[in-house]
């Protein structure tokens, strides 16, 4: 904090955003928000797993502020959410998605974001199921938007077969966003990810083919 008020002039910022890792582990956006002026004037922004429910200390310091945003990353529910999320605990993210909903301050919003990934994305549903059901208002009614971000890197949407895509789109329908984003991206090999995830199924022990079995076929070494 010191460092960063050494280079800009805090008191005409109007916004300030907290990616992660997670920002809720710590109290370093605590030390940095608690020194803040013209709260009232200045809206967070939060990217979270949900994984940690903040306590009183963190919301009574949130409520003094104009607004606070939060983004929840949720990419499937059970098994799946805990394969993804390793080795976060679906059971817990649940009771505590509950929470946020529920026991939030009254300045505080939500938005969910899930990222399509090519062993996801075939079960997406269930998670648009879940999210209807549980959260997709907030205690005093206010819609909690739900988002589709598209996944890249080593789970690139792009690596999942063309067989398999066909079987989504014809699932979702051709103008669901997820069938969107399988249309329009190119065709990447997917050894390296399989590859990937076998490396660290030894180690967590987990087995991807076992969390995600109708996927499987689709993916042949």
């Amino acid at each position: 904090p010191i460092y960063i008020k050494s280079i800009v002039d805090l008191s005409t910022v109007r916004q300030f955003h907290f990616w992660g890792g997670e920002p809720f582990l710590t109290d370093t956006h605590l030390k940095f928000i608690e020194n803040l002026e013209n709260k009232k004037d200045i809206t967070l922004y939060y990217t979270t797993n949900a994984s940690i429910w903040p306590d009183e200390q963190v919301w009574n310091l949130l409520s003094q502020f104009k607004e606070v945003k939060v983004n929840v990353s949720i990419d499937g529910v059970g098994d799946r959410f805990h394969y993804i999320r390793w080795p976060l605990k679906w059971d817990k993210v649940k009771n505590n998605l509950e929470l946020f909903k529920n026991e939030s301050p009254g300045n505080v919003s939500y938005m969910i974001n899930a990222c399509i990934l090519p062993i996801n994305s075939f079960y997406m549903d269930t998670l648009e199921e879940f999210m209807y059901a549980n959260f997709s208002k907030t205690a005093n009614g206010d819609p909690i938007p739900f988002n589709y971000i598209r996944g890249e890197g080593m789970m690139d949407i792009a690596k999942t077969p063309v067989k398999l895509r066909d079987v989504i789109i014809n699932k979702f329908g051709p103008d669901h966003h997820i069938s969107k984003v399988l249309s329009l991206a190119p065709e990447l090999p997917y050894d390296e990810m399989i590859n990937h995830m076998e490396f660290w199924d030894q180690r967590r022990k987990l087995n991807w083919k076992e969390v995600f079995p109708d996927i499987v076929p689709y993916f042949t070494k």
